[in-house]
């Protein structure tokens, strides 16, 4: 006997639970450095590009796991289990988890160029899981629920977009190329256009906030009291013992860290990597621009609001005066008028 469809999708709503659970496993296994030999902190200070934000700003994973979460628990309720946009986002929520999970491995095993593919698949997933909702924040039509598990996504996405061409920089400088500040900017553009697109049409704050936050860290790891680009901060014990930037003769910082291993630096924390007031203003003007798209945003969803009210209370004009024809003549071939689906 074939499976019924609701028995189908509550079997992978069961499966999408049991995903997350594993990433979140995955998540506190890597990030506390079992099972790897690496933690991603350890590897973003070895590779100091311009697109780094400082330490602080991966604490945002605490809030996207918990969005993540929400979303997971939402899609396995009776009252989502069949909804149309909830079914169209399981594969793509699925998806994403796994890569997350493969992801997080292969780059703490320095597998650099994989892990890119992977974290990019990563992110084409949470887009089409964003897209799977149909969603403007501002359209009263929408319920919270699927508000609610759209923000997952949105959030999710914003930071794995950054995240990736983050990778690209670091990668690049892997390869023995230290990417300029004015090719960060560039990608600083690139990734802010995305912003304004996703922010515009959905009218979403939360992908906003996102992009904000990480640019906003970036301005922070380069000021004053950051170690940016320092000796001290590239070449720790863990970078001249396992990581090949700094262990191997052909290592970008190989000579670097071998003079301050031997203690050749007398003490001196040597800034090697020039902090960039370019990147800096570069991104107070990406914030700038997220907002004002943003705000675009708003304007657009409440003219489209009121729109939409104006048409239904329109409607319901054209349905009081139909039907009073109607009784007056009760012989009269009146035809009911449409209602407008926003209604």
């Amino acid at each position: 006997m074939k499976p019924s469809s609701s028995s189908y999708e509550r079997a992978k709503s069961i499966a999408l639970v049991g995903l997350f659970v594993l990433t979140a496993i995955a998540n506190v296994l890597v990030s506390s450095g079992t099972t790897v030999p690496l933690d991603n902190t350890e590897i973003a200070n070895s590779h100091p590009t311009y697109l780094v934000p400082s330490g602080s700003a991966f604490s945002i994973w605490g809030v996207i796991y918990a969005l993540v979460g929400i979303y997971t628990v939402l899609q396995a309720l009776p009252g989502q289990l069949e909804d149309k946009h909830y079914t169209a986002s399981r594969p793509w929520a699925g998806l994403s988890l796994l890569t997350n999970i493969f992801w997080l491995y292969l780059f703490s095993f320095e597998l650099y160029w994989v892990s890119l593919m992977v974290i990019a698949t990563y992110g084409f997933a949470l887009f089409m899981a964003l897209e799977s909702f149909e969603v403007d924040y501002l359209d009263a039509s929408m319920d919270w629920k699927r508000k609610i598990g759209s923000c997952a996504f949105s959030a999710n996405a914003a930071w794995v977009t950054v995240a990736t061409w983050l990778q690209v920089g670091g990668n690049l400088l892997d390869e023995g190329w230290q990417p300029s500040p004015d090719f960060c900017t560039g990608v600083l553009l690139i990734v802010t256009c995305w912003a304004c697109f996703n922010v515009y049409r959905r009218c979403d704050g939360m992908y906003a906030f996102i992009s904000a936050w990480a640019l906003g860290w970036i301005i922070n790891n380069q000021g004053d009291g950051s170690d940016f680009g320092t000796a001290k901060a590239i070449c720790t014990q863990t970078c001249i013992d396992k990581m090949n930037i700094c262990s191997m003769p052909n290592g970008k910082f190989y000579e670097l860290c071998r003079d301050f291993a031997g203690t050749n630096f007398a003490g001196k924390n040597v800034q090697v990597v020039a902090k960039s007031p370019k990147v800096v203003k570069m991104a107070w003007v990406c914030i700038a621009i997220v907002l004002v798209a943003l705000v675009a945003g708003l304007i657009r969803g409440i003219i489209a609001r009121r729109a939409a009210k104006e048409s239904v209370k329109e409607y319901d004009e054209m349905d009081g005066k139909a039907y009073g024809k109607a009784s007056l003549n009760p012989g009269a071939d009146v035809e009911a008028p449409t209602v407008l689906a926003a209604r």
